[in-house]
């Protein structure tokens, strides 16, 4: 495996390492402070891009069992799951009182009501697409749709129905089949779907006073 070389270590005036250079073998030539090196190949991302965009370390099912197509559903799976916890802030919340129960990490991290609780790292920006809401003197509307029985997040707030990152979205899990469907999408598309109608709104116009 080829790997890039560092041509060039930048400190700040306390002797640390604040950023390198690389050479251009992948056409990576600027200064990269939030680098961190992976062992796969040609990839330069910092753990928190990797969460937030789901890859890497998140989605190398192919890198790591490149002919055994068996294998590289299994890793995916467990990498979705991870990541997607991580991003919901229920990753570090189960510790199992019954361990050798099957599935009950899974089950935990799958339950919509436990995600986004208050106080843990998370995905922010997802939290806000779940739960963003329009406030007027008179009304609130949420700014995504909602399903027919909406969940709500660990903090009591109602959830919508849009994706805050590449895996968001409902899985099935044993004893969760109740749980409202989350994606504003169809996965897979229905057999012998030609045509798909798409009704945008309605939505409330909000009166505003202008000085």
């Amino acid at each position: 495996m080829q790997e890039a070389q560092i041509t060039k270590v930048i400190l700040n005036k306390k002797g640390a390492i604040t950023s390198v250079k690389l050479n251009g073998k992948y056409g990576i030539t600027a200064d990269h402070s939030h680098y961190v090196f992976s062992r796969l190949p040609n990839l330069f991302e910092s753990g928190g891009m990797m969460v937030f965009g789901n890859d890497g370390f998140f989605a190398d099912g192919a890198v790591q069992f490149p002919s055994d197509g068996a294998k590289q559903t299994i890793l995916k799976n467990l990498e979705n799951q991870i990541v997607s916890a991580l991003n919901r802030g229920v990753a570090n919340r189960w510790t199992p009182s019954t361990p050798s129960v099957d599935g009950s990490t899974t089950t935990y991290w799958a339950t919509e009501n436990n995600w986004y609780p208050a106080g843990q790292p998370q995905n922010l920006f997802s939290l806000f697409m779940r739960t963003g809401q329009v406030t007027s003197s008179t009304d609130t509307e949420p700014i995504f749709i909602r399903p027919n029985t909406p969940a709500a997040c660990a903090r009591g707030t109602i959830m919508g129905m849009a994706y805050g990152f590449g895996y968001d979205e409902s899985y099935d899990v044993p004893g969760l089949s109740k749980q409202p469907r989350i994606p504003s999408k169809f996965d897979p598309t229905p057999a012998g779907t030609t045509t798909m109608t798409i009704t945008l709104g309605p939505w409330k116009l909000m009166k505003s006073k202008h000085r």
